[in-house]
């Protein structure tokens, strides 16, 4: 009786694979990998300005300053990758299943980027004003 049980369950994932791997490779997949490049890209050029001011005599003020712009735009741009992961990966899955759902998906990407973008950017224009 055991034997038949094996089988069945089988000739479900067979069938069911197939259609599951054609939905998913779609474009969706590669949107929430892109956004989360984007929030990368704001943290190499806040610490590329931050180790532009680096130097033997720098004032203790001046790191401290420097060590808490780096710390909340990367603590911000974890926040914003973990949103985006977690908006990613139920996006993409139910995207797969319903496809009228990929703007909403998209909206969703966009506003969890921006939960990290307006505190780098802060930083950012702190940084630049520095300079």
């Amino acid at each position: 009786m055991r034997y038949f049980a094996r089988p069945n369950a089988t000739s479900a994932d067979f069938i069911h694979t197939p259609r599951h791997n054609a939905a998913t490779n779609t474009s969706a997949d590669i949107i929430p990998v892109i956004m989360a490049g984007i929030i990368a890209i704001y943290g190499l050029v806040v610490s590329v300005l931050i180790s532009n001011q680096l130097g033997q005599k720098t004032s203790l003020f001046t790191g401290f300053i420097q060590l808490g712009a780096g710390l909340s735009v990367g603590l911000a741009g974890l926040a914003a990758g973990f949103a985006i992961g977690i908006v990613g990966d139920a996006g993409v899955r139910g995207t797969a299943q319903q496809p009228r759902l990929f703007v909403g998906m998209i909206l969703i990407l966009i506003f969890a980027e921006v939960l990290g973008k307006s505190q780098r950017l802060r930083h950012l224009a702190v940084d630049i004003i520095r300079c």
